[in-house]
């Protein structure tokens, strides 16, 4: 499993110098939704990671391996990705100039602790991905599910 996680690793690395487009997609649309600047090194960078864990995943899941090592690399992926995000949403609710206009400073400090259970949740996915791959791919996927729905119900109540 360390072989293949170094692998992958190397293969992003490839990927980013690559001249084949599909490859690249994950990694120009992160890029461009970071909307330049300083973040935007760190989306490639995300964009790779994701890329490659997930693929990494969707192997052991369609081959005859045991895909709880990949699961739980892709939890632990997704789990740092939950910390950083709720570390950085956090900063950004309780410093209100860091705040776009129109947004209200209550309702964002209001909403950390929502962003905080979700990190909580995130973990738990790496104890799922130690049970069952597809368990803990389904189990991330009602995570998103969940955070999809919540965004919509905030922005239109």
């Amino acid at each position: 499993m360390v072989l293949l996680v170094g692998i992958a690793f190397l293969a992003g690395v490839v990927t980013a110098i690559s001249p084949c487009v599909l490859p690249v997609l994950p990694i120009v649309f992160a890029g461009g939704a970071s909307g330049g600047g300083r973040r935007r090194p760190v989306a490639i960078v995300a964009g790779i990671v994701v890329a490659f864990t997930t693929s990494l995943l969707a192997e052991y899941l369609t081959a005859e391996r045991d895909a709880r090592v990949a699961a739980v690399v892709y939890s632990g992926v997704m789990l740092a990705m939950a910390v950083a995000f709720s570390v950085l949403y956090a900063w950004g609710a309780l410093h209100p100039p860091l705040l776009r206009d129109g947004v209200d400073p209550a309702a964002a400090r209001a909403s950390i602790p929502r962003f905080t259970a979700g990190t909580v949740l995130y973990l738990a996915t790496v104890g799922v991905a130690l049970l069952s791959a597809p368990l803990c791919l389904a189990v991330h996927f009602l995570l998103a599910v969940y955070y999809s729905f919540q965004q919509l119900t905030r922005r239109a109540g």
